[in-house]
């Protein structure tokens, strides 16, 4: 090959390569895949309608798509209460949440994508909710009304969250912990009876 070909052929592939990358940044198609939603934001600001599943197309440069999951997250945290008998209680739970796909827009324009939301609201929540729920409580109940005190803990946390377009599905795996004294005084009260 003479150099005039390898020149024309090296702009060829150049144009190709430009073009490429042209088509990469202004690409107008967006696919929001199964249990995501596209947050469309355009300047900044939040579209209140978001993107459903599939195929969307945007204005390249003016529009960004947040893709953000709605599918069922879980938090497990574990937290320090006291009961109502003053009796300090490690209190550990799972709670399985998802955000509503017809407020995630809201919800990312007030607080962000479900990470943030994760962190900035349901973490406190549960705590608070927690801890109202057992100061409700004496220490032998939070254990002998188990089931109850996770449903109250469950609805608390649903009225907290519903506002933030947060669906709580379940909250399982209550757990409570008792500081050493307060076992070691049941196992003696449990002795004494059995004497």
């Amino acid at each position: 090959m003479n150099t005039s070909a390898l020149s024309l052929m090296a702009k060829a592939v150049a144009a190709l390569v430009g073009l490429y990358l042209v088509f990469s940044l202004l690409n107008p198609i967006r696919i929001v895949q199964s249990g995501t939603r596209g947050v469309i934001t355009t300047f900044g600001k939040v579209d209140p309608e978001p993107l459903g599943e599939g195929i969307h197309f945007i204005v390249p440069l003016v529009n960004r798509v947040h893709m953000i999951d709605v599918r069922l997250q879980k938090n497990e945290g574990k937290g320090v209460d006291a009961s109502r008998d003053l009796q300090q209680v490690s209190v550990s739970a799972a709670l399985n949440w998802r955000l509503d796909p017809a407020l995630v827009a809201q919800t990312f324009q007030s607080i962000g994508n479900e990470h943030a939301v994760a962190l900035r609201v349901i973490e406190p929540a549960a705590q608070e909710s927690t801890k109202a729920i057992a100061a409700q409580y004496t220490a032998e109940e939070l254990v002998t009304k188990r089931t109850e005190v996770s449903g109250k803990i469950r609805d608390a946390l649903e009225q907290r969250l519903r506002r933030h377009g947060v669906i709580v599905d379940s909250l399982a795996a209550v757990n409570y912990d008792f500081s050493a004294v307060f076992d070691k005084a049941i196992e003696a009260k449990v002795e004494a009876e059995q004497k």
